[in-house]
């Protein structure tokens, strides 16, 4: 009987500590809503509308109207964006050829072009997922981030945080 109270109180304990791991919360700025575990906290950043920062990642996010960019104007979907993104200078600089592009649909139904790089930042090695969504007339580029070390076991968190993404037009 001891050992099946025992067990008991073991399968409790992790069930606790799974429940604990896994809480959740929607978070909403600049027309961006995104799911994220509660260790991420709001901060702010120079070169992002949208930042969260947890112990061991990172989400940033950017909208950029059409029209303010006359080169994205020709593309009407997030993998043409993704695209043009991939061989843009800015993931060239510094940084090694981003991965291929993919397309995904989130958890809204709506797509969604994501794509892997990195980066060297003051000697630091860090991953990147690059993920792009449309909405009217307004394109989100939004990256997630961790050293990357870490990369590999987080990616897959990544791609459900992506998933949970909305944006507004």
């Amino acid at each position: 009987m001891k050992k099946i109270m025992q067990l008991i109180l073991l399968v409790c304990m992790t069930i606790t500590l799974v429940a604990c791991e896994t809480k959740t919360k929607e978070f909403t700025k600049e027309g961006v809503t995104i799911t994220l575990p509660t260790s991420f906290k709001e901060r702010k950043a120079d070169n992002a509308l949208v930042y969260y920062l947890s112990r061991k990642a990172m989400f940033m996010a950017n909208k950029n109207k059409k029209q303010d960019y006359p080169i994205l104007c020709q593309y009407n979907d997030p993998q043409g964006y993704a695209d043009k993104l991939r061989n843009d200078e800015y993931l060239q600089y510094n940084k090694k050829p981003a991965d291929y592009s993919l397309v995904e649909k989130g958890n809204d139904g709506t797509e969604f072009a994501w794509l892997y790089y990195d980066n060297t930042v003051n000697k630091i090695e860090y991953s990147y997922m690059l993920v792009v969504k449309v909405a009217g007339d307004n394109v989100y580029i939004m990256n997630f981030a961790s050293l990357k070390k870490d990369f590999e076991k987080l990616s897959s968190d990544f791609m459900e945080y992506a998933k949970s993404i909305k944006v507004t037009a």
